[in-house]
């Protein structure tokens, strides 16, 4: 049987009628993928501005030619970093803390028109937590609000950095209820909107859009659509629940809400 590449389509020929299998359908979806996530030291502190370009993200993958390449990005301050351009394959994503040489390496495994996520902690407490990037964003006190439907959350926050802050994603933590969201908005503006399944407690809700954050600026962050499941169920009331954001900038803080009108 001889096997031969026809565009982006695979043919068996021999005795008999041909076999054609579609292999995708644009070879974009074959070479044009990204592999995302964000880097944390042992006990979940990102980088920060102090120590960002400390840390160096390595994907290797043929180059279509017999040989390898190397890609190679630094993270922002929340620890996010985004390789694009990768190939469909099974690659090594490395891992370097570059003052102690610590080194960590993963298996990421690369489908067609796919956007990999994964997160990724050091061996070692390297980083104080707040450090750098942490502590940027600030809740406006008493500005935390509960949805009359008991069923979103709303917390006014403001850029004390003293300088513009680009947020690409947010984490929200609690300890109960079991409760998943749908929706995160910033500033008015829908920046999640993710249905089946929605994000549950600790998960990092990535934004469809970067969003800036100018320096001494104040905006309204919500949280909507909560459910007792991820893929839905009934409405689950968030009265009385303390929670903690974590932005990508590295700014964690706590709100909780009340009690339900």
């Amino acid at each position: 049987t001889l096997y031969a590449f026809g565009g982006i389509a695979i043919t068996s020929t021999g005795s008999g009628e041909n076999l054609t299998r579609r292999v995708a359908p644009s070879s974009d979806h074959l070479l044009y993928n990204s592999v995302a996530g964000n880097v944390y030291d042992l006990d979940g502190t990102p980088p920060g501005d102090d120590f960002d370009d400390s840390l160096t993200i390595r994907v290797r993958h043929p180059d279509g030619a017999g040989n390898y390449i190397t890609r190679t990005v630094s993270p922002d301050a929340g620890g996010y970093f985004e390789l694009d351009s990768l190939p469909i394959g099974n690659h090594d994503l490395t891992i370097v803390y570059e003052p102690s040489a610590d080194t960590v390496t993963r298996f990421v495994s690369v489908l067609p028109d796919s956007r990999l996520y994964g997160e990724y902690f050091l061996p070692d407490d390297f980083w104080p937590v707040g450090s750098g990037g942490g502590g940027g964003v600030v809740p406006v006190v008493g500005s935390d609000s509960l949805y009359s439907d008991c069923h979103g959350i709303s917390v006014w926050i403001e850029n004390t950095s003293g300088s513009t802050i680009t947020v690409d994603w947010v984490t929200l933590s609690w300890l109960s209820p079991t409760a998943y969201y749908r929706y995160v908005i910033w500033d008015g503006t829908t920046v999640v909107n993710e249905n089946n399944p929605k994000f549950g407690s600790g998960q990092t809700a990535m934004f469809s859009t970067s969003q800036d954050f100018p320096a001494g600026a104040v905006i309204r962050l919500d949280f909507d659509f909560f459910k007792s499941q991820p893929t839905g169920g009934p409405n689950e009331d968030m009265d009385n629940t303390t929670f903690t954001v974590t932005l990508s900038d590295g700014s964690t803080f706590d709100f909780t809400t009340g009690d339900c009108p």
